[in-house]
């Protein structure tokens, strides 16, 4: 297992606060895209990492204490938004809806990946494996993930069938045979879907 991410090098490499960036849901075909930014006014202790390497009892036992030791921003796009606009449309502005609620003045925003999910900041910089790395990126990957996979958790409830709380929206080979069967609802990405649905089921 890897080392939890260390305020060292994230203090180290950037000598000022840091908005950690990351988001979940880009390659769902139903539910919403999700966009946390996440500030910390304290350095807890680190027990989590990037959202993907923890299972989700153990995202939602450091969720609280990644809430009380920060301020966070969250950004949603809907998949009626991602299809009419684009995913990186709606990426940029989740984002930006996300650093709205924080204060950024003397902070650089940490993007996690290659590119920037806005440009719209005072200062900002891309980290590869920033979620792997660093606190503030990791912990923006835990939020963001608890928080969605909550709410595909309600959509379940709302649309029994589609097995929601199982997948969270990916398309599993469950999830597309639930629509094969139960047909396509408001939920899901058409422009997503058109190709997978090709490809799996077709």
């Amino acid at each position: 297992m890897r080392p939890y991410p260390s305020w060292e090098l994230e203090k180290g490499l950037f000598g000022k606060p840091v908005v950690g960036v990351d988001e979940v849901g880009r390659g769902a075909v139903a539910g919403p895209l999700l966009v946390c930014a996440v500030r910390f006014h304290s350095s807890p202790e680190v027990k989590w990492r990037d959202s993907k390497q923890m299972s989700p009892l153990q995202r939602k036992s450091v969720f609280a204490n990644i809430v009380e030791s920060s301020c966070f921003g969250i950004g949603l796009a809907a998949p009626w938004d991602i299809d009419r606009f684009g995913i990186s449309f709606c990426l940029k502005q989740a984002a930006e809806e996300a650093l709205a609620e924080i204060p950024l003045d003397d902070a650089i925003v940490v993007f996690d990946g290659k590119r920037p999910l806005t440009t719209e900041v005072p200062d900002y910089q891309c980290m590869v494996k920033g979620d792997v790395l660093l606190p503030s990126v990791a912990a923006a990957s835990v939020v963001a993930k608890v928080i969605r996979d909550e709410l595909m958790v309600c959509l379940d409830s709302l649309l029994p069938g589609y097995e929601f709380s199982a997948h969270k929206g990916y398309g599993t080979k469950t999830h597309l045979e639930a629509i094969r069967c139960f047909g396509i609802t408001a939920q899901h990405r058409r422009s997503f879907l058109r190709r997978v649905l090709e490809q799996a089921l077709f």
